[in-house]
């Protein structure tokens, strides 16, 4: 029952969102995904290799996705901090900012990268063929 409502609460919370979703709703589907695989994993060895490995698989590459999000997220918002902090102390010179400007356009370009990317990631681990498994390895009637 766990496993099923953890699922089902992945593929909601990842179906809602879009290019305009906050950064945050990102990290829920995270953790939501983390407390699920963590039972799939736990409880692997009681099912047939193939279908649970293939969903455990396609879970990890989506967590993968969506921890380098949060990892480029977060660091983009420490370096902007810094540099903020820096400006109003009067700490920073000219070249340090402008090596900081550029790190962050790197972060943000492959943040943008890595947001893009999500969408299929997410399809794959959502999709019939997954629910279809999780149906056959749980016995459910419905797996939206």
């Amino acid at each position: 029952e766990r496993i099923d409502r953890l699922a089902r609460r992945a593929f909601r919370q990842g179906a809602a969102i879009d290019a305009d979703t906050p950064a945050a709703a990102l990290h829920q589907l995270r953790i939501t995904c983390k407390k699920l695989r963590y039972l799939l994993e736990s409880f692997q060895g009681l099912f047939a290799t193939g279908p649970i490995t293939t969903l455990i698989r396609d879970l990890k590459r989506l967590q993968d996705n969506l921890g380098v999000f949060q990892d480029l997220s977060v660091q983009s918002a420490a370096l902007e901090h810094f540099a903020t902090a820096m400006t109003a102390a009067g700490t920073a010179p000219p070249p340090t900012l402008l090596a900081m400007g550029m790190l962050l356009e790197i972060l943000v370009e492959q943040r943008r990268q890595v947001r893009a990317e999500f969408a299929a990631r997410f399809a794959r681990f959502a999709g019939k063929k997954s629910r279809a498994r999780l149906r056959r390895l749980f016995r459910q009637e419905k797996c939206p």
